[in-house]
């Protein structure tokens, strides 16, 4: 099993709270591993939104020639 960087930062951070090393909260402990997963759901809702605009777009340039 590979781990890669962003997993081994979150693992590291993990384990800094558990030993009490940092005293971040955890939502700050564990955004390594939800970051890039909010950062992709952006963009794929900015992409429906476009799509659908060009749609509506194209919708009502038909629908008034």
């Amino acid at each position: 099993m590979k781990i890669t960087l962003i997993g081994a930062m979150g693992l590291l951070f993990i384990a800094l709270k558990l030993t009490g090393q940092i005293t971040w909260p955890w939502v700050w402990v564990t955004c390594p591993f939800w970051i890039p997963l909010a950062v992709i759901s952006i963009i794929g809702l900015g992409f429906i939104v476009a799509y659908s605009v060009v749609e509506i777009v194209d919708y009502i340039k038909r629908r008034f020639r």
